[in-house]
């Protein structure tokens, strides 16, 4: 978004951030009237290869038994979306604080997703795409509850190829689209 605003070309814009959409369209870059919602996820926390995880929901003293003393690597809340939602889900496992000082901050969920599937921490708190991505196994899936939906809103941007941009875009909620979405770990729309 920011490169958009600097005046980088783009068609379209895809985030599963609303508030750098609601940037974009407040700067007269974007078309909101061509903006849609194409994709889900959920976050989890992954783990390295060769620990052990039962994959089934956690209570808040399991969550905080099993990442006790150890690295938790998560995107940064500051500017990267995954880390937003993370910090929220940790504030409402109760658990934000006392994982400050062990949490490695990256500066995308890819990057955070890289350090877990390396080995240079046991954890990550990422997006179930990621963590299906880099072939880690989950740990736990978090609720639903503890932060808000994760949609990703696609949309045109105004100045580039914007009639074909906003095909694009409508073409990525069809079924079709949908369905290799899905074979990628996105959970499907509702």
């Amino acid at each position: 978004a920011r490169q958009i605003f600097a005046g980088a070309g783009a068609d379209i814009f895809i985030s599963a951030n609303r508030q750098w959409v609601g940037y974009l369209t407040k700067a007269g870059l974007a078309d909101a009237a061509g903006a849609r919602t194409v994709l889900a996820n959920q976050l989890v926390i992954a783990a390295a290869p060769g620990i052990e995880v039962s994959g089934g929901p956690l209570t808040r003293a399991e969550l905080s038994s099993l990442l006790e003393g150890r690295l938790l690597a998560m995107g940064n809340p500051a500017y990267v979306p995954a880390g937003s939602y993370g910090r929220l889900a940790l504030q409402w496992y109760g658990l934000w604080e006392a994982l400050q000082p062990r949490l490695v901050l990256t500066d995308s969920v890819r990057a955070a997703a890289a350090l877990v599937a390396q080995r240079e921490v046991p954890f990550g708190l990422i997006y179930k795409t990621d963590a299906h991505a880099a072939g880690l196994g989950v740990a736990m899936v978090l609720s639903k509850r503890s932060h808000p939906p994760i949609r990703y809103v696609a949309v045109p941007i105004k100045g580039g190829r914007t009639a074909r941009a906003k095909r694009f875009v409508a073409e990525l909620v069809s079924p079709g689209a949908q369905e290799v979405f899905a074979s990628f770990g996105f959970p499907p729309l509702k």
